[in-house]
């Protein structure tokens, strides 16, 4: 399922809350629509907190064969309020290869300094149900400290608007937008805008696409197919970001308590396989 699951949830994008929502995506399902009542949605669609009524606990890592790694836990009650609220936190530590951007004002000769990054992450997402939770509106935001052995500790911030809907029997739609704080204050990628659709048959299995744009017309979609033998899970996937193609799988098991899975994202063209394993409390 995820880590995305899941979402959500190496990544396409290492942005802030890239890795988060890999987790989040791990099984080819995510987009502007996560599954519904998904903990994980805070990093695609806030609004899809408050599709079902219900608590949600969701712990993940996720680790890639050069040691990069995260973990982090998350919770959500769409049950006890007005309101769905969602809470995350998550921490990660890697080290990509070098870039111009990267490389400190002056080195010793024949010195290269670590490029090692650990990173802390808060999010929240708060959503409201309406129409007996058939259209639900959600705003979102994280905040993010980076320390990296060449530079001083960084802080950015993200914020997300998103809105979703159930138009049917095993049919959900949504649009999220992510990036939307302006870049002096996230140092981070465009805004991006997102579509999505998710249709469910009970028992069989689901479908669920994706595809969005930044605010500099960079393209980015998703494909993901899921079947449910009984309480078994098994996902594959395919996602487009920043020019770089993925294809990803996950196999799982669920019930009406919670859910235990597995997923691979495949960067296609180089790049790492990441692994990532999920565990989510239901109630």
């Amino acid at each position: 399922m995820l880590i995305r699951s899941i979402a959500a949830l190496a990544t396409l994008s290492l942005s802030a809350s890239s890795l988060a929502g890999e987790i989040a995506h791990l099984s080819g399902l995510g987009g502007a629509v996560a599954l519904p009542g998904d903990t994980a949605a805070m990093y695609d669609n806030p609004a899809a907190l408050a599709l079902e009524e219900r608590y949600d606990l969701l712990g993940w890592g996720s680790l890639a064969p050069s040691g990069d790694r995260e973990g982090g836990l998350a919770v959500h009650d769409a049950r006890s309020g007005a309101f769905a609220l969602g809470l995350s936190l998550r921490l990660d530590h890697r080290t990509p290869a070098w870039t111009d951007a990267d490389l400190p004002g002056w080195v010793a000769d024949g010195v290269l300094p670590s490029n090692t990054r650990r990173g802390r992450e808060g999010a929240f997402a708060v959503a409201l149900p309406l129409l007996d939770r058939r259209l639900t509106l959600g705003i979102g935001g994280l905040a993010q400290q980076m320390e990296r052995d060449s530079a001083d500790p960084e802080w950015m911030g993200e914020a997300s608007v998103g809105v979703a809907g159930r138009l049917g029997a095993g049919l959900t739609v949504g649009v999220s937008g992510q990036g939307l704080l302006p870049h002096s204050l996230s140092g981070r990628d465009p805004a991006t805008w997102t579509g999505g659709v998710r249709y469910l048959l009970d028992g069989v299995g689901a479908i669920a696409g994706s595809a969005g744009l930044d605010v500099a017309g960079a393209p980015r979609g998703a494909l993901g197919l899921e079947a449910r033998p009984g309480q078994v899970r098994a996902r594959a996937g395919w996602r487009y970001q920043e020019g770089g193609h993925a294809l990803q799988g996950g196999v799982g098991v669920e019930n009406e308590a919670g859910a235990l899975d597995y997923g691979i994202t495949v960067p296609l063209g180089g790049g790492e396989a990441i692994h990532g394993l999920s565990i989510r409390i239901r109630a």
